[in-house]
């Protein structure tokens, strides 16, 4: 096996990792909305101000976005002491989420929930309606993308920062099922050189991935100077053995393996991992 199909393993078997990660992460961030709801849905039924209810909102968005903050302090470190043991390389600085810092994005749903709040507050609609709508706008499903999306940022933030100053090729890796995305089907297997130049191709790097919301895809450093042959996830899955499938799937890996799931089925409610301590 050569360094970059070591290297590439790795770093598949990782990112599905980061995303049962980000489940968990998701799960305790549920929690939390669910925490708040209930106090917003005491303060309806006590006829309080739609101003007092804002800011218990905006509070309690400021105390989900520290939690994450420090969930991805720890990621981080987790993320680099696994590239230094397994990659010999473990660097970052400054990251962002599809262009903007995670606090920034947080910022933005707080301030669109505080707003939401307050609005319905203010319309004094009878209790069950009030608290029928609020509960339908809770954005859980905003914060999972964000999550999922903030941990593959920092994973490739992470694989720049730590291979940059090499003169090594980079190339994108997506494992193509039903559910990759046209703008990852166009990247997929794309090679830039140390300078992130387009090799034998037009697309321009723009970061790498992630490249979308959800975005699976990962940056693979070329240290060998060889690319990775096109695959697709059967290809992939196939290649590892039993023990590492259930291990990075769970339950999911047998029934996959006897046809019984398709691996769309697999990233679907994966399994929640913590954080090393």
């Amino acid at each position: 096996m050569t360094d970059t199909e070591r290297h590439l393993n790795l770093l598949l078997a990782r990112s599905v990792w980061l995303l049962r990660v980000a489940a968990g992460m998701t799960r305790e961030v549920e929690r939390r909305l669910e925490e708040l709801h209930k106090e917003l849905v005491a303060m309806l039924a006590a006829s309080d101000l739609p101003a007092n209810m804002a800011y218990v909102t905006r509070r309690g968005y400021e105390d989900i976005g520290r939690w994450l903050s420090g969930q991805f302090i720890n990621l981080q470190e987790s993320q680099r002491f696994f590239l230094y043991t397994e990659l010999g390389q473990g660097l970052i600085d400054r990251w962002e989420v599809l262009g903007l810092p995670l606090e920034r994005w947080i910022d933005r749903l707080a301030e669109n929930e505080r707003a939401r709040v307050e609005a319905l507050a203010s319309r004094r609609l009878d209790l069950e309606t009030a608290i029928e709508e609020l509960s339908s706008g809770i954005p859980l499903r905003r914060f999972e993308s964000l999550i999922k999306t903030a941990v593959m940022s920092l994973a490739s933030s992470i694989v720049i920062r730590s291979f940059n100053w090499l003169d090594i090729q980079w190339q994108q890796i997506s494992v193509l099922d039903n559910r990759t995305t046209q703008v990852c089907q166009d990247y997929a297997f794309k090679v830039w050189n140390a300078k992130l130049e387009p090799v034998g191709h037009s697309l321009p790097f723009n970061g790498g991935p992630p490249r979308h919301w959800h975005c699976r895809s990962i940056l693979l450093p070329l240290m060998d100077g060889k690319p990775v042959e096109e695959m697709s996830f059967k290809q992939w899955f196939d290649g590892l053995s039993d023990t590492a499938q259930d291990e990075t799937f769970g339950v999911k890996a047998k029934l996959f393996r006897s046809g019984k799931v398709p691996a769309a089925d697999l990233f679907k409610n994966l399994r929640p991992a913590p954080l090393p301590a």
